[in-house]
């Protein structure tokens, strides 16, 4: 039902309060964080965040807040990419499906030229099951043309 589908409002407050109560017991936020500044805010409250729909939609974005929070080095999509396409080619040999992997790249390139045309490819059902490695070759080429 409708009802089901609403997001009630957040109350960080009330989990912070619980921290507070109880310092020994871990606290971790869930819900609502969808950029880094916020993650920061919570974590002067809690021992933790999860994120969910934001490293879903912006695959780079836990990243982004791994080098914010901890220094660690850069990443680039392009070094995700590399890194994946051999574990792509090793789970399509064992029978998985191109989309069960791909659908997860779709935000990889959010906001880059290119990526309307990257993400159209990698959404074709048709192509998807195929099975061939090679509609993702064409989709990474779509935006690293534009990248230029």
């Amino acid at each position: 039902p409708a009802q089901n589908r609403a997001v009630p409002p957040l109350q960080p407050e009330r989990v912070y309060h619980l921290k507070d109560r109880f310092p020994l017991i871990p606290v971790v936020l869930n819900g609502g964080v969808s950029d880094i500044e916020t993650v920061q805010t919570h974590l002067d409250h809690v021992d933790g965040v999860m994120i969910g729909r934001s490293a879903y939609q912006d695959p780079m974005f836990l990243a982004k807040l791994d080098h914010t929070l901890f220094q660690s080095r850069n990443i680039e999509p392009w070094n995700v990419l590399d890194q994946y396409l051999v574990y792509m080619e090793r789970q399509l040999k064992r029978g998985a499906g191109l989309h069960d992997m791909t659908r997860h790249l779709l935000g990889l390139f959010k906001g880059m030229p290119g990526a309307r045309q990257y993400r159209r490819l990698l959404s074709d059902s048709n192509r998807l099951r195929t099975n061939n490695i090679s509609l993702v070759h064409e989709a990474i080429a779509s935006v690293a043309a534009r990248a230029a």
